[in-house]
């Protein structure tokens, strides 16, 4: 979303002014703004509040964790949201049992039959983008990118790392997002170990990327985007107005919290106390008292 004026709330911020904003597709933004940085799909993590935060803090495309296409079909989730992405690249054992996930990487036609039968049934003009970690041999990632292509799709996700890649075994990943970057001709965005606004930066600049995606550093630090070394008080106690709004079940809620509250803890028995916490007003007693962060209205939502 872009906007030609903005509000300016007391503490600082600036709230976009929606009567004169201007709605872009993600492949637009990519390709008319210079910084694009996205909320990686999280499995339980990027619920409504938690996109709803980030968003706050400069982050200006978020993902839904992934849903199962017979899900989404059953739902109409087409009609909600700004476009669909194609996962080929996680690497859980069970979604690749499946047949989706990092199974699709060496499935170029599927992926292209796919970037189609959504285009047909949402209209040509609705944003499809695919997600892919780097084939251990280049050449199927580059049919793969070039099958998506053809299909028309709108732009392309590319986590530097091998489907079974090992930690320790990372060094060059930047210049194997180069390598699949160079001479493409849709939006391309880099994931992985972005951990702070110049490692947004670094990436972006050394492989010659349209944006930038984080998922755990988001998930310890939703304010990263914005420069911020760890999330500011007033995001918490934002986070928590969010949850009461729009509903979260206390889990999730609550271990959104503790990595949030990771820097902020005092020491590890402070940590470890607030872990054993285990419902709501407890949670929202314990934020009073230690970190003036007031109760949000409506807590009993949280679930």
């Amino acid at each position: 979303m872009a906007t030609t004026d903005t509000d300016e709330t007391q503490d600082g911020l600036s709230r976009l002014s929606l009567e004169d904003a201007e709605i872009l597709s993600p492949q637009q933004m990519l390709n008319e703004f210079e910084v694009v940085h996205i909320c990686a799909p999280m499995v339980r993590y990027s619920k409504l509040p938690f996109r709803q935060l980030v968003s706050e803090y400069e982050t200006h495309i978020t993902f839904t964790p992934m849903i199962l296409h017979r899900v989404a079909k059953r739902k109409g989730i087409s009609r909600y949201v700004d476009g669909i992405d194609i996962n080929c690249g996680c690497p859980q054992q069970w979604a690749c049992k499946e047949g989706i996930g990092s199974a699709l990487l060496r499935k170029p036609d599927l992926v292209r039959e796919l970037v189609r039968f959504i285009k047909v049934s949402c209209g040509q003009d609705f944003p499809v983008s695919i997600k892919i970690r780097i084939d251990d041999d280049l050449r199927n990632t580059s049919q793969l990118i070039k099958t998506a292509i053809q299909a028309n799709v709108s732009m392309i996700t590319v986590h530097g790392e091998y489907p079974r890649l090992p930690k320790q075994r990372k060094a060059g990943k930047e210049m194997r997002l180069k390598g699949v970057n160079d001479g493409r001709t849709v939006p391309v965005v880099a994931k992985g170990d972005i951990f702070s606004l110049d490692d947004a930066r670094k990436i972006r600049e050394m492989c010659e990327v349209h944006g930038v995606m984080s998922a755990r550093g988001l998930q310890e630090n939703t304010a990263l985007f914005a420069g911020y070394d760890r999330i500011p008080l007033a995001g918490i106690q934002r986070f928590l107005s969010l949850s009461a709004q729009n509903g979260f079940m206390f889990p999730l809620f609550h271990r959104h919290l503790a990595d949030m509250l990771g820097p902020w803890f005092s020491s590890q028995e402070e940590k470890k106390f607030f872990n054993m916490l285990s419902s709501p007003p407890f949670v929202i007693d314990f934020l009073e008292e230690t970190y003036n962060i007031q109760p949000p209205p409506l807590p009993e939502i949280i679930f």
